[in-house]
């Protein structure tokens, strides 16, 4: 496996490594040593909560270092929209629906 890694990495800029989701002896921790980051992909109202004690754990045993964590499938509470741009005018924020303010 060592080798595959190093030849990979001879002739990638990214390598990308999906495995199923971490648990103790899991597929993840065991290639975590060829690893530069772990990755934790999280959708809302799916992922239980407990998953992130389980990341923080996993962080402060310092069995995978470089963690982020995606948060997918958010649900905007109001009217409430993100934009980002480039350009003239370029500016990114937050912004209210002027319908909704009250």
């Amino acid at each position: 496996m060592g080798e595959l890694f190093e030849y990979l990495k001879q002739e990638f800029d990214y390598i990308l490594i999906d495995t199923p989701p971490v648990r103790l002896g899991s597929d993840a921790l065991l290639l975590q040593a060829h690893a530069d980051g772990a990755m934790f992909i999280m959708r809302q109202g799916v992922t239980k909560k407990m998953s992130l004690s389980l990341v923080d754990e996993l962080y402060q045993q310092k069995k995978l270092e470089h963690i982020g964590i995606v948060l997918n499938g958010v649900k905007m509470s109001g009217n409430f929209c993100y934009g980002y741009g480039y350009g003239y005018g370029y500016g990114y924020g937050y912004y209210e629906d002027e319908t909704s303010k009250k």
